[in-house]
């Protein structure tokens, strides 16, 4: 006994545990599935569009590769704190996590449409600003989707969550809004590799841009709520997961060179100097 007693107190502590007892509503979850399938049923039309017209499968094939990026979706909820209660309509079962229907339904859009979207601002050369108000726009959708999803209580967060608005906590958004960014910038620097059959190598772009998100820029609040830092620390997490997004959408911004990114230093005093000196060989 003595042995089992000190083999626990080495167990970490526990952290918030979900909201196991929260109810399912079949007619609130039917409202939310279908607000979810709006923008999903503009992108098909779209895609179609340009399928048929253009003979261009592009927005297609990065709508399946939005699909295709729920299977992470487990991963952030465990991770971020994000309660599914018993009884939604379960589209698949992963690392023992329901995922309901209406997750398939967005990830092609929030990901898949929005990732198109942004490639196209990257290929018309829009302008840093330009670039910001399109992160400004995505995170709006997010912020629009998920407070009707919470207060229809078709979901929930839990743990302890900073800056939460409406259920909302918002260290979620920029992670949501820069998945797409990161997309449509890929998409735009290896655009001339994807000729062929390679232009299916863009399916695999999604999960990892969104992936990329949420470990590179999220972690700091993984650790928090993993950890149960109180709100004080854990809005600390909160805002170190503003400034990393920051430095991550910024990084790619320069990296496609993105007007409005460049830098033109000027030469120092110094280096004038050495350059007016005779090269002398020792």
């Amino acid at each position: 006994m003595a042995l089992l007693a000190t083999a626990t107190s080495l167990l970490p502590p526990p952290v918030p545990g979900p909201p196991i007892g929260m109810g399912h509503n079949d007619t609130r979850e039917l409202i939310f599935t279908v607000l979810c399938a709006l923008p999903l049923a503009v992108g098909l039309v779209w895609a179609l569009k340009l399928l048929v017209k253009d003979k261009s499968p592009f927005l297609l094939l990065c709508m399946v590769g939005g699909a295709t990026s729920a299977v992470v979706e487990p991963l952030l909820d465990i991770n971020g704190g994000v309660w599914w209660p018993a009884g939604s309509w379960e589209a698949f079962h992963l690392a023992h996590i329901n995922i309901p229907l209406l997750v398939p339904f967005v990830y092609p859009w929030l990901l898949g449409l929005q990732g198109y979207v942004a490639y196209r601002a990257f290929s018309r050369r829009a302008d840093v600003r330009a670039i910001w108000r399109l992160v400004g726009i995505f995170a709006a959708a997010d912020i629009l989707l998920e407070w009707a999803g919470l207060n229809l209580h078709v979901y929930a967060y839990y743990g302890t969550q900073p800056l939460k608005i409406l259920g909302l906590p918002f260290w979620y958004v920029p992670l949501n809004a820069g998945g797409p960014l990161i997309a449509g910038a890929i998409f735009h620097l290896l655009k001339p590799h994807f000729r062929g059959p390679r232009i299916f190598a863009l399916l695999g772009v999604f999960p990892m841009s969104f992936a990329l998100m949420y470990f590179g820029c999220g972690w700091p609040m993984w650790l928090s709520l993993q950890s149960d830092w109180p709100i004080g620390t854990a809005t600390v997490a909160a805002a170190l997961t503003y400034g990393l997004s920051y430095l991550m959408l910024r990084m790619f911004m320069v990296a496609t060179r993105t007007p409005g990114t460049e830098v033109s230093p000027e030469p120092a005093a110094a280096d004038h100097a050495a350059a007016a000196r005779p090269f002398v060989n020792a």
